[in-house]
């Protein structure tokens, strides 16, 4: 009778292990959208490039609130800084969100609808919009980013009106902050 007690004992404790292990496991295994939202996290720091009309751009990375959000400032060079865009990334539950605080004076909540293998294409998609002034009025409706590799971003932003594209912004980016000036980042609290 001991001998089965302790058959049982061992079954019941390998498989509590066996479940403690699974769900180690599950927990370990991100999401498409953590999967995106890292890369969002990785951009942290200064870059550089030109838009749609070949003006000169700088656009800064931050990450904010705990880990829990990314905030992107858009600044067209030459411009005064009221004209800059803020875009805000970040997760609600199992789904990647941006929010972006237009220069058109609207808000418009994009949520991601692809997020490919490895998160190099992320696509968003018009959720909601804030501040609307007319249901035509004109707001960004999608917005598309390409990463490659840690050094570069390309995106395009869509922007319709009266139910219909308007036009695409393009935006080509490349890193300005170096390697170690990053890790000097990270490493501030």
């Amino acid at each position: 009778m001991m001998r089965r007690r302790a058959g049982r004992t061992t079954s019941v404790g390998l498989a509590a292990a066996g479940l403690l292990l699974g769900s180690a496991v599950a927990a370990v295994a991100a999401s498409p959208a953590q999967v995106g939202f890292a890369r969002f996290v990785a951009l942290a720091g200064s870059w550089a490039g030109t838009n749609g009309h070949g003006e000169p751009i700088e656009v800064r990375y931050d990450v904010t609130s705990g880990g829990s959000a990314v905030v992107e400032r858009y600044h067209v060079e030459g411009q005064p800084s009221s004209r800059d865009m803020v875009t805000v990334y970040h997760l609600d539950g199992d789904v990647l969100l941006l929010d972006h605080y237009c220069i058109a004076g609207n808000q418009p909540r994009m949520r991601a609808r692809r997020i490919a293998a490895g998160a190099e294409e992320i696509d968003f998609e018009l959720e909601s919009v804030t501040n609307l002034a007319t249901p035509g009025a004109g707001h960004m409706h999608l917005a598309s980013f390409r990463f490659s590799g840690d050094d570069g971003l390309d995106s395009r932003w869509t922007y319709y009106e009266d139910g219909a594209e308007s036009f695409v912004a393009r935006v080509s980016l490349a890193r300005a902050t170096s390697s170690s000036a990053r890790a000097g980042e990270a490493a501030r609290p």
